[in-house]
Order: C-alpha cells, then sequence, then structure tokens
C-alpha cells in the first residue's frame, strides 16, 4: 500500500494529493489490515493532557485532519503547504505559509498570518495578517485580525482590524469595519466604517450609515449621505444629503447640490447651496437658498444670494 499510517494520508490530503473521500478508504483499508492481524496503523498522536478523555464515537475525516496537523507542528509554528480550504470548527493552531483552495467556514480559525490567497470566502477567522488575495467575500461572521495585504474580489461584510492595502471589488456593508485605512478603491458603495484614511475611489454612494475616520483622497461616484471626519480631497458626482458631512476641507468639485454640513473650505459647487460652510467657498455655479448659512467668504457666484453668508461676496 502506498500509505501506511494514518498521518501519512492525513498530510497527503493537506497537499492535495488526496480528496477526503479517498483517504476515508484508505484508512478503512489500514483499519482493516490491522484486524486480520497483517499491520498495525499508527494511531493520530493524542496530546498529553488529553490522552485519557474519551474519544468521540465516531470522529469525521476533518477531526482526523485538523488534530493531526496541530500535533505535527508546534504552536507558533508555519505549515508550508496548500490547503483545500478549512471545515466548520476546524482550528490550526499556526499560521499558514500556502494558499487555501476553498472556503474558510463559519467557525473555522488559522490563528496567526496566511502567507497566501484564499481563493474563496471567509466565514471564520484569520487571527494575523493575509498577505495575499481573497477570491471572494468576507461574511458576517468573517474576521482578519490584521492586515489584508492583497485584494478581496467580493463584499466586505465582516471585520477587519488592521488595514487594506488593496481594493474591494463589492461593497463594504452596515455590518463591515476596516479598523486602519483602506489604500486601495472600493467598486460599490460605502455603508460601514473605516477607521483611518481611505487612498481611493468609492464607486457608488457612501450611505448614512457608512463613515470614514480620516481623510477621502479620492472621489465619490454617488452621493454623499454619511460622514468623513477628514478632508475630501475629491468629486462628488451627486449630492451632499442632509445627513452627509465632512468634518474638514473640500478641495474637488460638487456636481450637485450642498443639503449638508461642510466644515472646512470647500471648492467647487456647481449647484446650488441649501445647507451649511463653516470656511470660505472659490465657486458656487448655482445659487444660495434660503436657510443656507455660509461663515466665510465666497469668491465667486453665479447665481443668486438668498441666503446667509457672513463673509464678503465677491
Amino acid at each position: 500500500m502506498l500509505y501506511e499510517t494514518i498521518e501519512e494520508i492525513l498530510a497527503a490530503v493537506a497537499s492535495g494529493k488526496v480528496s477526503p473521500d479517498e483517504a476515508d478508504d484508505l484508512i478503512a483499508q489500514l483499519e482493516a489490515q490491522a484486524a486480520d492481524g497483517e499491520g498495525e496503523p499508527a494511531p493520530s498522536p493524542v496530546p498529553e493532557d488529553t490522552a485519557s478523555a474519551e474519544e468521540p464515537e465516531e470522529e469525521t475525516f476533518f477531526d482526523r485532519l485538523s488534530r493531526t496537523i496541530n500535533d505535527m507542528f508546534d504552536k507558533g509554528d508555519y505549515i508550508h503547504q496548500d490547503f483545500p480550504g478549512l471545515a466548520a470548527g476546524q482550528y490550526i493552531h499556526s499560521g499558514i505559509k500556502g494558499n487555501i483552495n476553498g472556503s474558510i467556514h463559519a467557525g473555522a480559525k488559522v490563528k496567526y498570518d496566511l502567507y497566501g490567497d484564499l481563493n474563496g470566502d471567509l466565514a471564520g477567522t484569520i487571527g494575523g495578517d493575509v498577505y495575499g488575495t481573497i477570491s471572494g467575500s468576507i461574511t458576517e461572521t468573517g474576521r482578519i485580525g490584521g492586515d489584508l495585504q492583497g485584494n478581496l474580489i467580493g463584499s466586505l461584510r465582516g471585520k477587519i482590524g488592521g488595514d487594506v492595502d488593496g481594493s474591494i471589488s463589492g461593497d463594504l456593508t452596515e455590518t463591515a469595519s476596516i479598523g486602519g485605512d483602506l489604500k486601495g478603491d472600493i467598486d460599490g458603495s460605502l455603508r460601514g466604517k473605516i477607521g483611518g484614511d481611505m487612498d481611493g475611489s468609492i464607486g457608488s454612494d457612501l450611505a448614512a450609515t457608512g463613515r470614514i475616520g480620516g481623510d477621502l483622497t479620492g472621489s465619490i461616484g454617488g452621493t454623499l449621505c454619511g460622514a468623513i471626519d477628514g478632508d475630501l480631497h475629491g468629486n462628488i458626482a451627486g449630492h451632499i444629503s442632509p445627513t452627509g458631512r465632512i468634518g474638514g476641507d473640500f478641495t474637488g468639485t460638487l456636481t450637485g447640490d450642498l443639503y449638508g454640513h461642510i466644515h472646512g473650505d470647500c471648492n467647487i459647487i456647481c449647484g446650488n447651496v441649501y445647507g451649511r460652510i463653516d470656511g470660505d467657498v472659490s465657486v458656487i455655479e448655482g445659487s444660495i437658498m434660503p436657510g443656507a448659512v455660509i461663515d466665510g467668504d465666497v469668491h465667486k457666484l453665479l447665481g443668486e444670494n438668498r441666503g446667509n453668508v457672513r463673509g464678503d461676496i465677491g
């Protein structure tokens, strides 16, 4: 027989040479040989502190795979191989230097970093950084404790504790958050929270539930309904709604109307002003409407002033 111990079979599955179904058949053959007295399959090692614990009546293949791998490698070391995916409840007590060619299901966990790509969804946990690309979505239960240094080819509905160095192809939803900076684009809408700066563009709306804790250096392809705590160095294709807020300066062009609040200076507004600007405005192509307040100067006004400008109008 090609494999003489259970550990050899499990290692072959982890490397992709043997499928889980084939592994069960091979293990059954080893156990049958042992019963006939032709050989004795080496049992999977059991940690000393659990050696006296009663084994479950029926152990699944993934239970054997997870337990054997965890015992074969010291905690804190890295496993240098690819995985076919991680099943619910599977726990890798180390990091992985290789790709995961499947999903990490809810309840599964990699304790440290993943030095490779995840070619599936993340519904479980990666405790450290991910140094590759995720070709799937991060679901509501998905967690990355550190940084994602590649792209997310899907939506973010879970949580990333650190920075994202790449782009997000889908949406960043209401349940999602990034603890640090996002250094790429969001192709869809931003409805969740980014704790730091964003150096990229938003393809659609920054929704009322969306918030950027720092500066946005990039454009918004739709309407600003949420909050940017810092500056906005980019354009807005739609309006700034009544709930929309820019905490610092706006150095780009607003194509639509301003109903919300800009706390700093503003560059160009193509529509009308219904809301409030705390600083100066370079150009307003529309009118300043009743109820609008501008605390600074308006250097160029093409429409009418029917609001409250506390500075000078050029």
